[in-house]
């Protein structure tokens, strides 16, 4: 298929392996890499496992679903008629969006193959490979930053400012809503795997 190269599993590697002669600078960059790797899994995994249902847009019929059970559980799943994955990024854009306004979210659900993509970022993240490239919207704004302390060179701590909109967007969305939509769509998910 068309476009689905790019959400190509990545294999892991061997064991990394550091030359001495790098310097500090190169071992910042790495840890750097790996904690952003990290705060993505958690924005991703809080994406999913998380929501808020806005009254107003709920009702709007763009999306048939069938109907409810007779008794209303927090935890009950919403059984959607769900279509083919190359053709789900509409409704996945839908569904999320009610979730969440705010603009990193929206950014995300801009991109395509939106399924295939969250399953590769989570794959990846499985086999302890970082999903960034799969994520570039997402990406932290702004320069990372080091300084020395001593001979020693350490993250600066406005670095971790770069994270502040991610965890805006991840805050943005109630996760228990969040966890019913990943349950309606996970045979989507299953089928992209």
């Amino acid at each position: 298929m068309a476009g689905i190269d790019e959400h190509e599993f990545q294999e892991p590697a061997g064991s990394p392996s550091y030359s001495s002669g790098d310097g500090g600078g190169h071992r910042v960059a790495l840890i750097a890499i790996a904690i952003g790797g990290v705060a993505v899994l958690a924005v991703i995994a809080y994406f999913m496992f998380s929501g808020r249902t806005s009254p107003s847009r709920a009702s709007a019929p763009a999306t048939p679903a069938a109907p409810q059970a007779s008794k209303a559980g927090a935890d009950e799943i919403e059984h959607i008629d769900l279509p083919a994955l190359d053709d789900s990024d509409a409704l996945v854009r839908q569904r999320i969006g009610i979730l969440s306004s705010n603009p990193l979210v929206a950014a995300w659900l801009g991109t395509r193959n939106l399924i295939r993509n969250f399953v590769v970022v989570v794959e990846n993240i499985s086999h302890g490979m970082n999903p960034s490239r799969h994520l570039m919207v997402l990406r932290p704004m702004g320069p990372f930053r080091v300084m020395t302390r001593g001979s020693q060179v350490v993250i600066d701590p406005r670095s971790y400012d770069r994270f502040s909109r991610i965890e805006e967007a991840a805050a943005s969305i109630d996760a228990r809503t969040a966890g019913r939509l990943y349950q309606s769509f996970k045979p989507l998910l299953q089928t992209a795997l």
